[in-house]
C-alpha cells in the first residue's frame, strides 16, 4: 500500500486497518517511514491533525516512529495537534517529553499555533508543560499578540494571569497588541486590554501610535471599518482627531476605505475634517455616495 493510502487511514483513525496493512507488508519499517512528497508529512503528523491520539499512540509505542519526527516546514506532531486544537494529541505528546517550544519555518511554537484557536485547555497543557509565552516570531509577535488578533478573551485572560507583562510587546512593524485587536475587530480582546491595564501603573495610553506609521488603535480599527471596535476605544478616551505621521486621522482612514458607519461615529465624536499631509480631507477621499451623504448631513 502507498503511504498516501496509509496516511488516509490514519486520518480515519482505523488502527485495525493499520495493524493489517503492516502485519502483511514484508518492508513495514520502510512503510511507515516514508513521507508525504511535497510536505514530508509522516504518519505521525495525519494522526495529529485528525485528531486520532489511539493511532498516534500505535505509531510511537508499538512501531517506535519518534514524536519529534518534522516535516519540511519544521513541524512536528505536536505543532499539528496544538493547531487543530485536539486536546488528547496534545495531551499524549505532551506526556512523551516531546519538545515544547519547538520551531516550524517562520519560528513559530505550538503554543503560538494553539493561540490560533479557541482551545484553552490545549493552551493550559502547553503552558503546564512549560511552553515558553515571550518567544517571538519572525514577525515580532508571541503567542499573547497572536491571541489578541484571534479574539479569544478565555485564553487572553489565561495568558495575563500566567504573565502580566505580555501586553507590553511590539511587533516588528511597531503594532502592539492592542492595534492589533484593533485592525481585526476583536472587541473583546481590546475591552481587556484596555480594562486591565488603561489607568494602572503601567500605563497603555489609549492613543499610543505604531512605531513606524504613527497609527493608534483608532486609525487601524476605522480603516477596517470595525465600528464596535471605534466605539470602544472612543469609550475610553481616544481623541478622533490624533494624526498619524502622514497626517491623516481616524476620519481619513473611514473615508478612505468607505465605511459609512464609522464616519458617523467619528464625526459624531467631535471628528473635525482636514486636509493630512498630501492636502486630502476626509471628505475628498468619500467616493460612495452613502458617505458623502454622512459628510452633507452633518455640515
Amino acid at each position: 500500500m502507498a503511504m498516501p493510502e496509509l496516511c488516509q487511514l490514519a486520518q480515519r483513525g482505523d488502527l485495525p486497518r493499520i495493524r493489517a496493512v503492516l502485519a502483511s507488508s514484508p518492508c513495514s519499517d520502510r512503510l511507515l517511514d516514508t513521507r508525504h512528497r511535497k510536505s514530508g508529512d509522516s504518519v505521525l503528523h495525519y494522526a495529529a491533525r485528525h485528531g486520532q491520539v489511539a493511532v498516534l499512540r500505535y505509531v510511537c509505542e508499538d512501531c517506535g516512529l519518534s514524536p519529534e519526527t518534522g516535516n519540511v516546514d519544521g513541524k512536528r506532531p505536536l505543532h499539528e495537534a496544538a493547531q487543530a486544537g485536539h486536546t488528547e494529541c496534545v495531551r499524549y505528546l505532551v506526556g512523551r517529553s516531546v519538545q515544547i517550544d519547538v520551531l516550524k519555518r517562520a519560528d513559530w511554537t505550538p503554543i503560538m499555533l494553539a493561540c490560533t484557536k479557541t482551545n484553552l485547555t490545549v493552551v493550559k497543557l502547553l503552558r503546564e508543560a512549560g511552553a515558553d509565552l515571550t518567544i517571538r516570531n519572525k514577525d515580532g509577535w508571541n503567542c499573547f499578540h497572536i491571541a489578541c488578533r484571534e479574539g479569544d478573551v478565555n485564553i487572553l485572560n489565561y495568558l495575563l494571569d500566567c504573565d502580566s507583562t505580555l501586553w507590553d510587546s511590539v511587533s516588528t512593524n511597531g503594532r502592539t497588541p492592542l492595534h492589533t485587536a484593533s485592525l481585526h475587530g476583536r472587541v473583546g480582546a481590546a475591552n481587556i486590554l484596555l480594562q486591565r491595564y488603561l489607568f494602572d501603573e503601567h500605563g497603555l495610553p489609549v492613543d499610543t501610535p505604531a512605531s513606524g506609521s504613527g497609527l493608534t488603535a483608532l486609525h487601524f480599527a476605522a480603516k477596517e471599518g470595525q465600528t464596535n471596535a471605534v466605539k470602544l476605544i472612543l469609550r475610553f478616551g481616544s481623541s478622533a482627531n490624533t494624526k498619524d505621521g502622514k497626517g491623516r486621522t481616524a476620519l481619513h482612514m473611514a473615508s478612505g476605505g468607505q465605511h459609512a458607519e464609522c464616519v458617523r461615529v467619528l464625526l459624531n465624536n467631535e471628528a473635525q475634517d482636514g486636509p493630512d499631509c498630501s492636502g486630502n480631507t476626509a471628505e475628498h477621499l468619500a467616493r460612495k455616495q452613502a458617505v458623502k451623504e454622512i459628510f452633507s448631513q452633518l455640515h
